[in-house]
């Protein structure tokens, strides 16, 4: 009896902590910026804003179409790669999560704060989704 419980236990140890884990290594979502960027080719480096989604956290934190991005929490946009990491990954910016942009709008710099959404779940009907790692 006493090695029916002691395995018991130890079982019921390993699940409570694989659950436990589960929920600490949960996959951060990227951020829904609610807008679209292009990468410059101007002697300003950074992304230029191209269109802004009404309601979203672009148009909330005052982006305009036509500003340029030229950092991302300190992040220089100046390659395609770091355009990717500032605005595509999760390595810099993560959904739920503050973000300080360094802003051009018509050659003068501005800062712009604000905390980030998460992108949406993905919703299919007749689909269940999960998201983990």
């Amino acid at each position: 009896m006493r090695n029916f419980i002691l395995a018991l236990s130890i079982h019921l140890f390993f699940v409570s902590f694989n659950a436990k884990s589960q929920l600490l290594e949960a996959l951060p979502r990227n951020a829904y910026w609610g807008a679209s960027f292009t990468l410059t080719n101007t002697p300003t480096s950074g992304a230029a804003v191209t269109a802004i989604v009404p309601k979203g956290f672009a148009e909330s934190t005052d982006l305009r179409k036509g500003d340029v991005i030229a950092k991302v929490n300190g992040l220089a946009i100046s390659s395609r790669t770091t355009y990717y990491e500032g605005f595509y990954s999760t390595k810099h910016v993560r959904g739920g999560s503050s973000v300080t942009l360094d802003v051009i709008r018509d050659g003068k710099p501005m800062t712009k704060t604000g905390i980030l959404p998460k992108r949406p779940l993905e919703s299919y009907s007749g689909i269940i989704t999960e998201y983990r790692s």
